[in-house]
């Protein structure tokens, strides 16, 4: 991806307010007018630009002899077309400009489970920019983390939104013309509810509910209630992804073995009654029907084939999300495909990948949201949304995925824009410089020698870096092949000069330079230490213990306090005790790495059986929690 030139209005001087006077603009625009204009620096004045409101398909803007003109058919179109609208006026006397999507879902699902919580606040700042891009979905992803009053320790210490907090969002949403829908899970995915007592008898696995038993679909009509009851929409994600161990605990010992195909649609179809009667509209993510038609649970495997009776059993009025986040290059064809082939309605789920530490891939996100909006318009499925998963500790700060939901928005509401394009437009809804995100995706690798859709496992090495522990790092071995201090130096500087007060993004970049500052004396250390070790370099060893390791604990403080002021500033409270224990993990490795070191250099140790081990390469999981990382060698 080539370096972007920095936008000409990035570095002007704040800018006057540009003066607009809307005219037959209906009345139930304004509010959300009111609420993008700060985005936007416009104002309403009768000394403005007149700019006539027309009903019309599509979006078109024009500015014709000091008349503006926006035509569109929808109320989310509105706030794309006035971004539209100010962008070119900015720059151009005379314009016009026409936009025509077949996509009638523009949407994003935000994670709300995996440790971090948004606010309120923050989640109706988002919803104003994603208005300003052309967004008019959205959902809140919360495994446990919504208010089942029935349930006391349902999201119990976890953050959870009250029906109000959710109500509140939804009524703003639906003013920025954004249709807000409930995300949950229905069958699996609920280890942390059921880490309590209260669960116990809906439980099969350690995530798993049992299906078939009478107090399990008492519980998920009280689930669906209190999830659906804040929003104006009738749609609601019921999840049932990635129930692989389904019937393995409590079910097989009170039913013996049962094919999982039947565990699943007779499951799948005991919800479906209930979502009937409460007048819903599920969809669900559709993995488990091809995981099951293999004998290796492998979602995107091409000789899947699917029973004709769990074809049957799949009910009519279900609408089946097809999730790929770029992991299996060219699978979007072969498997909307076989999507077809079950005669459901298919919506397409692409993924910012946010979820490897905390600044995004934004490389691959960008290339693989192409690849599957190329299959979208090829296979005609217009409902496409995007995912902000937060995978092992929502490490990431919710602003930091705007350049790849820009980039998503463009692409949906044109065909194969330039990147140019994209940064243009994201200056504009954002006020943020493409760049500065560019430059800390490359915390995830080293993009300047690859930038390939393919060997996407290798790519993802930023979180193995950042907590891999300092004398029994899992990362040595490739580290030492493929050294990264170097790289992450460069990346430390230059964003250092992006942390300036016309920056609106200042704190995004001054987290990723201190991260990479950090990560550039680890790497350099990592590359050397085993090495050094088994060359009896004492010389290193002592430089490693009294100068290395000191210099890397007193890091992570500084980091700390900038991440939290971010953590607290978007995200509710809960979730950042696991924060606090990594940095300080990290703090205290080092502490006991100077005192092994040198206490082996002074004669008290024979021996450093953690150095002496050989490095074998890290197996490329794509997806490394930070517990697989830290804890090789521990079992709980």
């Amino acid at each position: 991806m080539p370096n972007m030139p920095e936008p000409a209005l990035y570095n002007k001087q704040k800018e006057k307010n540009m003066k607009l006077h809307f005219v037959d603009l209906p009345d139930a625009f304004r509010p959300g007018l009111n609420e993008v204009a700060p985005l936007l620096k416009i104002e309403e004045s009768v000394r403005g630009i007149p700019v006539e409101f027309a009903w019309g398909e599509g979006i078109t803007v024009s500015l014709e002899q000091g008349k503006g003109k926006i035509v569109c058919g929808r109320k989310h179109l509105f706030f794309r077309a006035l971004s539209l609208f100010v962008q070119h006026a900015k720059k151009e006397s005379s314009f016009s400009v026409h936009e025509d999507t077949p996509f009638t879902m523009v949407g994003v699902m935000i994670d709300a489970s995996r440790n971090a919580v948004w606010t309120v606040k923050t989640i109706r700042h988002y919803l104003r920019i994603l208005a300003l891009m052309g967004y008019n979905f959205a959902m809140m992803y919360t495994e446990d983390t919504y208010t089942v009053p029935e349930k006391p320790y349902f999201g119990y210490l976890r953050g959870r939104y009250t029906y109000d907090e959710l109500k509140a969002c939804d009524d703003y949403a639906d003013m920025l013309g954004i249709e807000m829908t409930p995300c949950i899970q229905v069958y699996g995915h609920l280890e942390v509810y059921f880490q309590w007592n209260e669960a116990n008898p809906i439980k099969d696995t350690s995530s798993v509910l049992l299906a078939g038993e009478e107090k399990t679909y008492a519980f998920i009509e009280q689930c669906l209630r209190a999830a659906s009851a804040p929003f104006r929409s009738k749609r609601i994600h019921i999840g049932m992804d990635e129930t692989m161990d389904m019937g393995t605990g409590a079910y097989m010992r009170k039913n013996g073995f049962v094919n999982r195909c039947d565990i699943f649609t007779g499951h799948l179809n005991r919800v479906m009654e209930i979502t009937r009667q409460m007048g819903l509209q599920p969809m669900i993510w559709s993995d488990m029907f091809f995981r099951l038609g293999n004998a290796y649970d492998d979602y995107y495997a091409k000789d899947s084939v699917i029973p004709a009776h769990v074809k049957e059993a799949i009910p009519t009025d279900v609408d089946l999300v097809f999730w790929h986040y770029g992991t299996r290059p060219g699978c979007d064809n072969y498997m909307l495909n076989m999507h077809k082939e079950l005669n459901r309605h298919i919506i397409y789920a692409g993924g910012i990948s946010c979820w490897f530490g905390h600044l995004p891939e934004i490389r691959f996100s960008i290339l693989s949201t192409e690849a599957g909006i190329k299959a979208c318009r090829e296979h005609k499925v217009y409902e496409f949304m995007t995912t902000l998963w937060g995978n092992s500790g929502a490490e990431m700060d919710p602003y930091s995925s705007l350049l790849a939901m820009q980039h998503t928005a463009e692409w949906l509401y044109n065909t194969e824009p330039s990147f140019a394009h994209v940064a243009e437009r994201f200056e504009v809804c954002t006020g943020g410089n493409a760049q500065d995100f560019m430059d800390m995706g490359q915390y995830i690798n080293m993009f300047e020698e690859d930038t390939r859709y393919t060997g996407f496992p290798a790519r993802v090495i930023a979180r193995k870096c950042l907590w891999s522990d300092v004398m029994e790092g899992q990362f040595d071995y490739d580290l030492q092949h493929r050294p990264m201090s170097e790289h992450y130096r460069k990346y430390a500087d230059k964003l250092a000069l992006r942390v300036t007060p016309d920056n609106p993004y200042a704190k995004q970049c001054e987290l990723a330079s201190v991260l990479m500052d950090l990560m550039s004396l680890k790497c350099f250390v990592a590359e050397r230490l085993t090495i050094a070790y088994a060359n009896n370099d004492r010389d290193f060893l002592y430089q490693a213990a009294n100068e290395y390791f000191p210099a890397i604990a007193e890091k992570p403080e500084n980091i700390r306090k900038l991440d939290r002021a971010l953590w607290y500033a978007h995200k509710k409270v809960f979730g950042w005790v696991e924060m606090d224990i990594r940095y300080g993990g990290l703090v205290n490795r080092c502490e006991s790495a100077t005192y092994r070191i040198n206490a082996y250099l002074n004669g008290e140790l024979e021996s450093l059986d953690d150095l002496a081990e050989k490095r074998l390469p890290y197996p490329p999981f794509a997806y490394t929690s930070y517990k697989r990382i830290y804890y090789a060698g521990t079992k709980n």
